[in-house]
């Protein structure tokens, strides 16, 4: 039987832009990153043309990295960059995330990056509220 404390903790961070969460991802404790942005960037360095990958490509990075900080018994805590605020991509992820689970359970969150030119409303009816244990709204 695992222990309690083998809970995998995924922080969703929402920004206008990969430099908002580059800068948060420097202030706060995590085991694990999984982000869009850097995926693409690593493929494209590695590309003799310096082609942008098709989804397909990413999309199998992404699976990749989610299976490795899912099944990493030293990753607690995952950040995931999100590109956008979408429910059903959101659910896909987290349920890509359960599958591979290796701990007892869960816990999904989402921080929204707040900023003076990027505004993110979410009204207690929306449908991100059922996705997400907490909703954190974060300036830098």
């Amino acid at each position: 039987m695992k222990k309690a404390n083998n809970m995998k903790k995924v922080s969703f961070i929402y920004s206008r832009n990969k430099l908002d969460f580059k800068k948060y991802s420097k202030i706060t404790k995590y085991d694990d990153i999984i982000s869009y942005h850097d995926i693409i960037t690593k493929l494209v360095k590695n590309d003799d043309y310096n082609d942008r990958p098709s989804e397909i490509v990413v999309n199998t990075y992404l699976r990749k990295k989610i299976l490795k900080a899912m099944t990493d018994e030293k990753v607690g805590h995952v950040i995931y960059a999100l590109k956008e605020l979408d429910v059903s991509t959101i659910n896909s992820i987290i349920e890509i995330m359960e599958n591979y689970n290796s701990s007892d359970d869960l816990s999904v969150k989402l921080v929204v990056i707040k900023h003076k030119k990027f505004s993110v409303d979410i009204d207690k009816d929306s449908e991100i509220n059922s996705v997400f244990s907490d909703i954190i709204f974060s300036e830098l």
